[in-house]
């Protein structure tokens, strides 16, 4: 099939043949209707590979939600950038802090960017600091306690060790707890050596192990309150039949207040799932 002037191709208009490009395939130089021309080789036009100068992509199709011009959890929602290859469509944002990036629909109106990158060590440093707040008795991190064993251990066992003195062999078991190192009697056998870590595990480590189990049996009382009471925003406008701006602009009005906020850059919010229910009771009402 052949191409002629003024032939159109989705957006494209073929102006021009001109010089033959590589493996000398026929070539146009074609007009977009954004106002940009392009050259486009004959196959990509008629196999439909080459639909515009590249303005398509930016396009917001009729059946997705336009972001343009919203702010979501801090991030202004510039324009559409194009899409990812599993065709989600793609926003350039800009952050609090002036720096601008691409991020994925989903992905914005789910609530899960917050930032461009430049909260994450703060993060990171936040969840460390929770975490040894949680697993830590009286300053000891229980997580250490229960570590596997090192790869380059000499004996294959967590705090015992292989000695040689003036040729003779001996294994020594010792354990650390609050910084200070207690040591057991060397043995001749690796076996009693096994048994002296065991033993030292069960007088200075299990006690304190069993006080984490005790403090996590209350948090898991909580944990199971926030569970059954607490929600999401995305089950928050399950509850309330809301879109993602309609249930925002409740938020901003004041008619939905978070039960609880937290986090600086990157905030979570938790809803009362009672008072979301009340209050889709009485949007039916009205």
């Amino acid at each position: 099939m052949e191409i002629v002037k003024g032939q159109k191709f989705t957006l494209l208009t073929a102006r021009e043949r001109i010089a033959t490009l590589g493996h000398e395939e026929e070539s146009w130089l074609c007009d977009c209707e954004c106002g940009n021309t392009v050259v486009a080789t004959k196959s990509q036009l008629l196999g439909n590979r080459k639909k515009s100068c590249g303005c398509l992509r930016k396009r917001t199709p009729a059946n997705v939600l336009d972001l343009g011009g919203q702010t979501i959890n801090g991030i202004k929602v510039i324009e559409r950038a194009g899409s990812t290859s599993g065709g989600t469509a793609l926003w350039l944002c800009e952050c609090h802090c002036g720096n601008r990036f691409t991020a994925a629909s989903t992905l914005i109106k789910r609530g899960d960017i917050t930032s461009c990158g430049c909260a994450k060590p703060a993060q990171i440093q936040n969840a460390r600091n929770v975490l040894l707040a949680e697993k830590s008795i009286d300053g000891v991190p229980v997580p250490l306690l229960t570590k596997k064993v090192r790869s380059d251990s000499s004996t294959g066992h967590k705090g015992v060790y292989r000695r040689v003195r003036k040729g003779k062999e001996y294994f020594e078991a010792s354990i650390t707890i609050q910084g200070k190192r207690v040591w057991a009697s060397p043995r001749t056998s690796l076996s009693e050596a096994i048994a002296d870590r065991k033993r030292l595990e069960a007088q200075y480590h299990q006690p304190i192990i069993d006080q984490l189990e005790a403090k996590t049996m209350d948090l898991e009382q909580i944990r199971a309150w926030i569970q059954n009471n607490l929600v999401m925003q995305d089950e928050g406008r399950r509850i309330t039949g809301q879109s993602v701006s309609g249930f925002n602009q409740s938020v901003t009005e004041g008619w939905i207040s978070p039960f609880v906020e937290f986090g600086s850059s990157r905030k979570t919010r938790l809803y009362l799932r009672s008072e979301l229910e009340e209050y889709a009771k009485k949007k039916r009402i009205r």
